[in-house]
């Protein structure tokens, strides 16, 4: 289905056409409007093209940008869908890279930007958790996403809107594959804080018409069952080994979307997280 905006005048840039940056910017450029694609190598070259993408070979490092820099002319609206790495490059500083994102930006003139962060900024707060709650990042990845944001946001010369995406899942994509080879998982009366990747790219798509200038929106699907609850009914639904559990301290932190949800007249597209993936 095409779903036509009022952003024709626009030009898109997503930069990281990845897991989430590949098909958001083919939902883009199916819905009719002209694409920027940033990916590290010539391997998506060819896809993004056949896809009405265009392509650039764009790489970030901490000590500047390598590539074509054509990817950031002309373009009205940044996506930024890189993501740390950090699990695989603890001592990387990720944050060193969008500071010169940031510069690039202004260089290039680029008005509006959205920035992919994750609910991870929250840390283990209890209960719910909305847009004002207090920022507690535990894990390195975390604490340099929060100053990614704050990087980002405090620019004169942009407005920003950033997105604190829940665990991301869809496809082939889902943390069970991993979990139900474990065994005794902690925690197991939190809750889940997830969203379908069609959710995501259409939050991002929306966004994209009703800009709203510096803003923060927690995306997280209004669906909270228990960890327990949860990955043994998709254990079962998928055949998969049921993860056991231990603990009994709970933390049942749910992440609330009822801004985007009331800014946004946002309505969930995948309200069954058991069978979408």
């Amino acid at each position: 289905m095409h779903i036509k905006l009022n952003i024709a005048m626009k030009k898109i840039g997503v930069l990281g056409c990845g897991w989430l940056g590949l098909p958001l910017a083919k939902f883009i450029a199916k819905n009719g409007y002209s694409v920027n694609g940033s990916n590290t190598g010539p391997n998506k070259s060819e896809l993004l093209k056949e896809h009405n993408i265009k392509s650039f070979i764009v790489k970030i490092n901490e000590n500047g940008i390598e590539g074509d820099l054509n990817f950031f002319k002309k373009i009205d609206f940044l996506i930024i869908t890189i993501p740390p790495g950090l699990k695989k490059n603890p001592n990387e500083r990720f944050e060193r890279k969008i500071e010169i994102c940031k510069n690039t930006i202004e260089k290039y003139g680029i008005k509006e930007v959205v920035f992919i962060s994750s609910i991870s900024v929250y840390g283990e707060l209890n209960g719910i958790v909305t847009e004002n709650s207090s920022i507690k990042p535990i894990s390195n990845s975390a604490n340099q996403l929060v100053s990614c944001e704050k990087i980002l946001i405090n620019s004169s010369r942009f407005k920003t809107v950033i997105l604190r995406m829940g665990g991301l899942i869809g496809n082939t994509r889902h943390p069970i594959y991993n979990l139900s080879k474990r065994e005794n998982i902690l925690n197991p009366l939190g809750r889940i804080n997830f969203i379908h990747i069609d959710d995501s790219i259409n939050i991002i798509f929306q966004i994209i018409d009703k800009f709203h200038e510096n803003e923060i929106y927690n995306c997280v699907s209004p669906f909270h069952p228990t960890i327990k609850k949860y990955y043994t009914s998709v254990a079962k639904l998928k055949g998969l080994n049921i993860p056991t559990f231990q603990g009994e301290k709970k933390n049942e932190k749910m992440v609330s979307s009822k801004k985007i949800i009331n800014l946004l007249n946002y309505k969930f597209k995948v309200k069954n997280l058991l069978m979408s993936f």
